[in-house]
């Protein structure tokens, strides 16, 4: 794993974890990062049980993409099965 990729996934993860939707979002669409990047720990923002999630809106078209069509659910990974 090169350094550089694992820098792109603390990032993320990190942003994740604090529920930084636009720097989320920042990475995915406008840097290209994977979303299942690996942070320093082998995890990803994914696997991140404090990460705060994104899903989609019910409202939300499937063929749009942008911010505005997610919203956040603090510890969405430990209540959905």
């Amino acid at each position: 794993m090169l350094l550089e990729e694992v820098r792109v996934g603390d990032r993320l993860s990190g942003a994740a974890v604090w529920g930084d939707v636009q720097e989320v979002h920042r990475l995915l669409y406008g840097e290209l990062v994977h979303p299942v990047a690996l942070n320093r720990f082998g995890k990803t923002a994914l696997l991140d049980p404090s990460a705060k999630c994104l899903k989609p809106s019910p409202r939300a078209s499937h063929h749009l993409q942008g911010s505005r069509n997610l919203v956040t659910l603090a510890g969405c990974a430990q209540r959905d099965p």
